[in-house]
């Protein structure tokens, strides 16, 4: 049974991606744009890394491999992070939670969107993977949907896109999450 919050969290990647530029939240300016001084009493923004270093998910205390044009965005405890032609979004396992703990209860939660075609599925030393394919509004969906546990915390990276190649970005950026 998909639960408001599950649907919630998954459709995020979806949102954010229609959000139109003048919106996009947290952007992380290349060193050449000039923005405006912030507020005395605003927090210090996040630095821009540089081309080729990793992005920095402050709140979650961890690093994905995403282009430097990437911008990050904190909705509900969840990291979203957009750049290089995708989204994907990180959070902490809580264990309250409602996210499955093994991969054989991830495996019966994917089925809960009616995958069309089922891509991978593999157990990790850290945790586990799922891609898949289903279809929403006439059109074909690419989910990736990862946990990772990094030193004795569990962490879930998941995307929701428009095609194979932004899944396979979101992967890649999900594979290289790391403290």
């Amino acid at each position: 049974m998909k639960t408001p919050r599950t649907i919630a969290l998954l459709a995020l990647p979806l949102l954010l991606a229609a959000c139109p530029e003048e919106k996009a939240p947290l952007k992380v300016a290349a060193p050449a744009e000039a923005e405006a001084p912030a507020p005395a009493d605003a927090p210090p923004a996040e630095e821009a890394p540089a081309p080729g270093a990793p992005l920095v998910l402050s709140k979650l205390g961890l690093k994905l491999d995403l282009p430097a044009d990437a911008t990050v965005m904190d909705m509900l405890g969840v990291q979203v992070v957009t750049g290089g032609g995708t989204v994907v979004s990180v959070s902490a396992v809580k264990p309250e939670g409602i996210a499955p703990e093994t991969f054989a209860e991830a495996k019966a939660a994917r089925d809960d969107f009616s995958p069309t075609k089922v891509g991978k599925e593999e157990e990790t030393a850290d945790g586990w993977l799922l891609t898949f394919e289903n279809e929403g509004g006439g059109v074909s969906n690419y989910w990736v949907w990862m946990r990772r546990t990094l030193e004795g915390q569990a962490y879930e990276c998941k995307a929701t896109v428009g095609s194979p190649e932004q899944a396979a970005r979101a992967e890649a950026a999900c594979a290289s999450l790391r403290k």
